[in-house]
């Protein structure tokens, strides 16, 4: 076995206080029986506030693996934070009696057959800004471990169950990486490659024939080399009315059900419709910053198929299904940042002072992160939302990235 990670992952750090968006705020902190256990056996070595703490912060709730949560304080910060943005628990007692949750976050893996994938989520500011800022952030490169093989919890691929095509989980997962990663297509035109390829593995799955994946892979990478194919997938036209309409919607639900800030709302007229102006302005925005980045976008698709163990993510749902929910996961995220980029750039005009867009997407692209990848409940709705606008198949979920 051996590591298999982007580049970026071995000089990740967490800049704890420093950081602007805290991960102990907002969000649900899962402990396990032992981790609680052991940081109560050390009442003897932690001062009188730390005790007080640990006796009334922790509650029960449903979750086999995890039946303790922290309770957050009416800010929906974790109590243990001090006023630095330090864990009190590590301070006072170090790094060995924090939970898995919080020692690990945001590092992860998926177990596959002869290699563990190691990433970072991209809910982390700290991880979007590597990404943004080095083109080669996102190489893979394999890593003999040194120390403990599993670091963090995550997907493990050998488990097979009724995903047969699990088997297979490094080179389908490669080569959706090999697709989407290539130099000489932007991203939109990889994804919506990749949407093909996704559909013929499909086929293959659903006709029993798995066995055969490796090499339909083969003949699969001479296909999308083919410069007519290519050319014709460069000619699809923006449909506004898909990409605002469908993904638009679709955004502002998300928003609603997880107390995010409803970003449609720059992109919208006084009689509460989309505006296409208002989008396009928001795109340029948005475009003056990737121009001296075009790698960017690239870089953020490739780590969200870590994020949504692409195409294996659910196993309810076929290989182009979770690869749907991946190309849909990516334009929700890349709507959202355009449409608060139109609303900064709008703020920035008023008030005649300048704004970092580097600053700004870094925030609200793991903010909204923490929304799209971390909640299980987004796959169904985002599979509704494709299957009640009859949109599984790649010409449709061209439109949505185009």
């Amino acid at each position: 076995m051996y590591y298999r990670q982007p580049r970026y992952f071995r000089d990740f750090h967490c800049i704890g206080g420093a950081c602007p968006d805290n991960c102990c705020h907002s969000w649900r902190i899962d402990w396990k029986s032992e981790e609680v256990d052991k940081l109560k056996s050390a009442k003897e070595k932690m001062s009188p506030e730390l005790k007080a703490l640990i006796e009334k912060v922790f509650v029960p709730q449903d979750v086999d693996e995890f039946p303790f949560k922290i309770e957050f304080d009416k800010s929906g910060r974790c109590p243990y934070v001090t006023e630095e943005g330090l864990c009190r628990i590590q301070k006072e007692l170090g790094t060995e009696y924090l939970s898995e949750t919080c020692m690990s976050y945001p590092r992860s893996y998926i177990v596959a057959s002869s290699a563990v994938y190691r990433f970072c989520r991209l809910t982390c500011g700290e991880v979007m800004k590597k990404l943004l800022n080095s083109e080669k952030s996102m190489d893979l490169i394999n890593i003999e471990p040194k120390e403990e093989m599993i670091v963090s919890r995550g997907v493990d691929t050998t488990l097979k169950g009724k995903r047969p095509e699990l088997k297979y989980f490094s080179e389908v997962f490669e080569f959706f990486y090999e697709i989407i990663s290539d130099k000489k297509r932007d991203v939109e035109n990889s994804l919506v490659l990749g949407a093909l390829a996704a559909q013929a593995l499909t086929k293959s799955a659903e006709c029993g024939e798995v066995e055969s994946i490796p090499e339909i892979i083969k003949k699969l990478r001479m296909q999308i080399h083919d410069g007519e194919l290519l050319k014709g997938i460069e000619n699809i036209k923006p449909n506004y009315n898909v990409k605002l309409g469908i993904l638009g919607q679709l955004l502002k639900l998300i928003c609603e059900v997880y107390h995010r800030m409803n970003s449609m709302v720059s992109l919208t007229d006084s009689d509460g419709k989309f505006n296409i102006d208002l989008y396009n302005a928001g795109e340029h925005a948005l475009q003056g910053y990737l121009d001296d980045k075009p790698f960017a976008m690239k870089n953020i698709a490739l780590n969200l198929l870590f994020d949504l163990t692409v195409p294996f993510k659910n196993n309810n749902y076929t290989i182009f299904e979770n690869y749907a929910i991946f190309v849909t996961t990516f334009a929700l995220l890349k709507l959202n940042t355009i449409a608060i980029a139109e609303l900064k750039n709008r703020v920035a005009e008023k008030q005649r002072a300048a704004f970092k867009m580097e600053e700004f997407i870094i925030r609200s692209a793991a903010m909204i992160s923490r929304a799209l990848c971390q909640n299980t409940k987004i796959d169904e709705l985002i599979m509704e939302a494709l299957r009640g606008n009859k949109m599984l198949s790649p010409a449709y979920l061209a439109l949505l990235v185009k």
